[in-house]
């Protein structure tokens, strides 16, 4: 194609013939190569396209974090794919403005608290309610989440993974024995930053 960019069109991918269009503009503010017009972000695709953009000035030590990010309404959009023998290439399903971008940053693990229950007068001596399970909202700022792993006294548990609203939950189970237990729960995204939280759960 050039030696900037290739872009690889499975013979399906397109819906009609194209009178295929191709730009190139300076790079932008943290990317890592020039911007690249792929034909027209409007056109659609029935197939996921390959796209591989040369990564000269990438520095070493963040091969391992680049990816190929989408740049539509001014929004970046990670686009995934990783850097191999000079190039960052991914699959897409788009046509549109292309460049090189990293993802340095862990993803974010915040435990969600028990509902509060205020004591009436009436049950003034009422406890508050007994914990259960744990809960997490878990959060990646770009690349989005790869994997999740938890652990009860260095034994591995199950937890429950709601993508649509970020929730990760454990409910309590055998492996929490009486008296004090040791949970660590670890989180890691496409790019391979990993975030941890550990907490003793006394049951």
């Amino acid at each position: 194609f050039t030696p900037e960019i290739t872009v690889e069109i499975p013979g399906d991918a397109l819906y009609d013939t194209l009178a295929f269009g191709y730009s190139i503009s300076p790079r932008i503010k943290k990317t890592y190569s020039a911007l690249h017009l792929i034909h027209n972000p409007l056109t659609p695709l029935q197939q996921r396209i390959t796209v591989s953009i040369k990564a000269d000035s990438l520095p070493l030590r963040l091969r391992d974090k680049a990816l190929l990010v989408r740049i539509a309404d001014g929004k970046r959009n990670p686009s995934g794919g990783a850097w191999k023998n000079g190039y960052v290439t991914g699959k897409t399903w788009y046509f549109g403005y292309y460049t090189i971008g990293v993802d340095t940053i862990p993803p974010t693990i915040k435990p969600v608290p028990l509902p509060y229950r205020p004591r009436s007068r009436k049950h003034h001596h009422q406890p508050q309610p007994k914990r259960t399970r744990l809960s997490f909202i878990i959060n990646d700022n770009f690349s989005g989440i790869d994997t999740y792993k938890a652990t009860i006294n260095g034994k591995w548990t199950l937890m429950e993974y709601d993508a649509k609203n970020d929730l990760l939950t454990y409910n309590y189970d055998d492996l929490l024995k009486p008296g004090k237990n040791s949970f660590r729960l670890t989180v890691t995204d496409e790019k391979g930053n990993k975030a941890s939280y550990y907490k003793t759960v006394t049951r």
